[in-house]
C-alpha cells in the first residue's frame, strides 16, 4: 500500500523540480521506504555499495504539488527470438472524464528492462481515437541510459483525453520473458510528475 515518491535507475540524473512546483511528500507520522535492486551477475565478492538519497525542501510550500503517476502494463509475455513484440497499457478517456480538473505533467520517466528498445507514450486529445500528440518517444531505448525527460513548459492532459504507453522488445533467447521485478524480467512503465497529485487518492496512482 506503499506511494511512489521518486526513482532512479542506470543512466539517471538529480531530478531538479520545476520552481513553482513542489514534491509530495508524507506527513510526520509515515514513513519512508527505500528500496535497492542489485544485479551482481558476475559475482563479485568485494562490490560495496554506497548508495543513498537526499531531498532538498523548503519551508515555504510552492504554488503547486506534483507526485508520480504510473502509466503502462504488467501484462508482458514476451515470446522466445521474438522480434519488435509489443506491449501497450492505455488509460482511456472514459476514466479519465472523471478526473475533476486538467494535468499538467512535468516529466516523464521511461522504464523498461534489457529486452526493451523502445517506448513511446500517446496522448489521444478528447477520445481515444482523437488526434495524437505524443509525451515522449525513446527509440532506441538503452537500460543503461534510463534518463528522466523534463516537459516545459508542462503538458496539459484534459479530462476526456486517452493515453496509452506502447513497449516494443527484442528477446534473441530460449525462453519467454514475462513482468517481473529482476532484470531478467520485464517491465514497460512511463513514471509521470504531475500537478495536481492530489486528485488521485495514494491507493489510486496507476493506469494502464
Amino acid at each position: 500500500d506503499a506511494t511512489f515518491v521518486a526513482g532512479w535507475a542506470p543512466g539517471g540524473t538529480n531530478f531538479v523540480m520545476p520552481d513553482d512546483v513542489g514534491l509530495e511528500l508524507s506527513g510526520p507520522a509515515d514513513s519512508f521506504i527505500l528500496q535497492v535492486h542489485y544485479h551482481n551477475a558476475a559475482h563479485h565478492p568485494d562490490a560495496f555499495d554506497k548508495s543513498g538519497v537526499a531531498l532538498c525542501t523548503t519551508d515555504v510550500p510552492r504554488p503547486h504539488t506534483a507526485g508520480v503517476y504510473t502509466l503502462g502494463t504488467v501484462h508482458i509475455d514476451v515470446p522466445p527470438h521474438a522480434k519488435d513484440y509489443q506491449a501497450s497499457g492505455a488509460c482511456g478517456s472514459f476514466w479519465t472524464k472523471y478526473v475533476p480538473e486538467p494535468l499538467h505533467i512535468v516529466a516523464s520517466f521511461p522504464h523498461m528492462h534489457q529486452l526493451g528498445r523502445k517506448l513511446r507514450t500517446d496522448i489521444m486529445r478528447g477520445a481515444d481515437d482523437g488526434p495524437i500528440d505524443t509525451l515522449v518517444a525513446v527509440d532506441p531505448f538503452s537500460f543503461d541510459d534510463q534518463r528522466y525527460y523534463a516537459h516545459d513548459p508542462p503538458v496539459v492532459f484534459q479530462p476526456g483525453d486517452g493515453i496509452r504507453t506502447t513497449c516494443t522488445y527484442d528477446n534473441p533467447t530460449n525462453t519467454a520473458v514475462h513482468f517481473g521485478e529482476k532484470t531478467e524480467d520485464e517491465m514497460c512503465f512511463n513514471f509521470v510528475m504531475l500537478w495536481p497529485i492530489d486528485v488521485f487518492a495514494p491507493g489510486n496512482r496507476s493506469c494502464g
